[in-house]
């Protein structure tokens, strides 16, 4: 794939696909059984953009994965990773090893199963979704999680702003009992006014999600005090401001953690850069998602003991694989304006 310049200016080329889920995944938006996309080529770089419902613009996506193939290639160029040459705008030197939390997934035993196999591959945090359909569902599930789980083990859950404002204090008070780790977007409104009331009750840590998929969200939520921690999603929010989102949290006293947005193996490689310049002391990343899918455009990261490594080679450290890219493309390659 190459890039030419066009009457109005540097264009990209684009690579429709489609990642197939090994098996369908239950969301606040619907039921997921696969994820749609463009791959982004600018000279050697890559980006990807696979937008998800909820969370920010189509537009959003594209710019930031742009953002990504410039940077991988303006990083590969200088013969450097891309978290370094990104650390260095900021003064923040890159960890090499980022731990990552699991999502988990089923009902009853098959859930326990999932949850206890991601333990023993080392993770330390583990990631379940509810549904406010059911209040007394949802808790005596995280309840049998949490029971099944040795204590060190960190309980993080996904309410997918299902919950309504009594019923969702209701739950921060339930999952306090079970010492949960932090509860990510309970409130259907998704209002931060209200979001922070919930935070005010100091039972449970309340995460900011979908309210933070947009750099104008994620900062609402900090100027309405209403989160402990904001999920930042690199490949909507773009690299650069991910990294200035969690600076700014950080110094009024909100920590970071980054997260992929079920994307392809090209974003996950790029929010991985991108964890890797927040602090070693924050929550775990969201960023071992790869087994979701049953097929994908590369090689990209994967888990090993809890955690990911960071790649020694320039840039992203990954090429998409041209045979995936054939047998995953959903139509022609297209220029687009960068």
């Amino acid at each position: 794939m190459t890039v030419r310049a066009g009457a109005a200016g540097t264009t990209v080329r684009a690579t429709p696909f489609r990642l197939p889920l090994r098996q369908p995944l239950a969301t606040a938006r619907g039921v997921l059984a696969e994820r749609a996309g463009l791959l982004f080529a600018w000279a050697d770089g890559w980006g990807e953009a696979t937008p998800v419902a909820g969370f920010g613009s189509a537009d959003d996506f594209r710019r930031s994965a742009v953002e990504c193939a410039r940077r991988d290639c303006a990083a590969r160029s200088r013969g450097v990773r891309l978290c370094d040459a990104l650390g260095e705008e900021h003064g923040i030197r890159a960890r090499d090893r980022v731990p990552t939390g699991r999502l988990v997934s089923g009902e009853g035993e098959r859930l326990l199963e999932a949850a206890r196999g991601a333990v023993a591959a080392g993770h330390r945090t583990i990631k379940v979704k509810i549904d406010g359909r059911d209040p007394r569902a949802a808790v005596e599930r995280v309840a049998e999680l949490r029971k099944a789980l040795p204590d060190a083990v960190r309980v993080r859950i996904d309410a997918n702003r299902s919950f309504d404002g009594s019923d969702a204090t209701a739950l921060c008070f339930a999952l306090a009992d079970l010492g949960v780790e932090m509860l990510e977007e309970p409130l259907r409104s998704g209002d931060p006014t209200e979001l922070a009331r919930l935070r005010r009750l100091g039972a449970v840590a309340i995460a900011a999600d979908e309210s933070a998929a947009t750099r104008e969200g994620a900062r609402a939520v900090l100027r309405a005090q209403a989160a402990d921690i904001l999920v930042l999603k690199p490949s909507v929010l773009g690299l650069g401001a991910t990294v200035a989102l969690a600076r700014e949290a950080a110094r009024r006293g909100v920590a970071s953690l980054v997260t992929s947005a079920l994307d392809g193996a090209v974003a996950r490689s790029a929010a991985l850069h991108v964890a890797a310049l927040l602090p070693a002391d924050g929550p775990d990343a969201g960023l071992a998602t790869d087994h979701l899918l049953g097929d994908d455009l590369a090689q990209g990261p994967a888990a090993a003991n809890g955690a990911l490594c960071l790649p020694d080679a320039p840039g992203l450290g990954l090429d998409p694989d041209p045979t995936a890219i054939e047998r995953l493309r959903t139509g022609p390659d297209r220029e687009m304006a960068a």
